[in-house]
């Protein structure tokens, strides 16, 4: 996980390991009405030597999202606009990496109604098969097509505990940024604050900017660390870029869904996202 490393010598995560689910009331600027519908879907994922029964079941979870939010033909991102997964080549994780990020573009899941999970014979390994009912919420409102952001890691996408990681990004017009990670092997269900910082201002003129700015170097700096007590050899990561035109507060650790709900209320065409992958090698 990225650690957020302070020159004054004391050290912060950026995130805590608790998992809450986190509702927030948002003035709204205007109405904005969506269309609901639930859509039922299943979701598989192979039991083998590299995969327990709870990591089979907890991934075949998120494969029936993913293809709950296809049948409601919503826009899904494909691997390759995923920079980790250009590098990794690992289109078995990638594939599952879409469910969350799909929620960006055409809409998102605001309930699950899940069956129990069951273990199946199947060829070449057991699986495990999760049925769900999933409430699909699609945006009414399209993005504003003359709202862009653009964003680069200054990092390979394989990078090793302790490495120094920086963004550089473009915006078209006066926003506030905001940057959240996502650590899918220690928690799929929420995004964490990283940037700001706290007593930092986000507003930032539109044109080129980095994270973190120049003038905070001598601040803090943003650190990879590789998760405590895992015995993989590496673990994907990811940033979430958002730029709003509104104010939108960002809280330190929420849950995915009700992050969607609350950019949902600020209207789609008041935002939008760009998401940088990388990988931590672990040795």
């Amino acid at each position: 996980m990225m650690q957020l490393k302070y020159m004054s010598s004391c050290a912060r995560q950026l995130f805590l390991l608790s998992v809450s689910n986190l509702l927030l009331i948002t003035m709204l600027i205007f109405p904005l009405n969506v269309s609901a519908e639930w859509i039922e879907s299943e979701g598989r994922y192979y039991i083998d030597r590299k995969t327990s029964r709870d990591e089979a079941c907890k991934n075949a979870l998120i494969d029936a999202r993913r293809k709950a939010l296809a049948k409601a033909k919503l826009e899904i991102i494909s691997s390759q606009q995923i920079d980790v997964c250009n590098e990794t080549k690992n289109n078995a994780s990638c594939s599952l990496f879409q469910s969350t990020f799909a929620f960006i573009d055409g809409g998102f899941i605001t309930e699950i109604k899940k069956e129990p999970e069951k273990i199946v014979d199947s060829t070449p390994e057991k699986e495990c098969v999760i049925k769900i009912q999933a409430n699909v919420i699609k945006y009414d409102e399209k993005p504003d097509v003359n709202f862009v952001l653009k964003a680069k890691l200054n990092n390979k996408p394989k990078v090793y505990e302790g490495a120094k990681i920086s963004l550089d990004a473009e915006i078209t017009q006066n926003s506030y940024i905001s940057v959240l990670g996502w650590y899918p092997g220690l928690n799929s269900e929420n995004y964490y604050r990283i940037f700001p910082i706290e007593n930092e201002k986000n507003k930032i003129d539109k044109g080129i900017f980095s994270i973190p700015r120049k003038k905070s170097l001598s601040k803090y700096e943003l650190i990879a660390n590789f998760p405590k007590n895992s015995d993989k050899k590496d673990a994907h990561e990811f940033l979430v870029i958002l730029a709003t035109k509104d104010k939108f507060d960002i809280i330190s650790e929420e849950n995915i869904s009700d992050f969607y709900k609350r950019l949902n209320r600020l209207g789609r065409s008041r935002w939008e996202t760009k998401i940088l992958g990388y990988t931590i090698i672990n040795e």
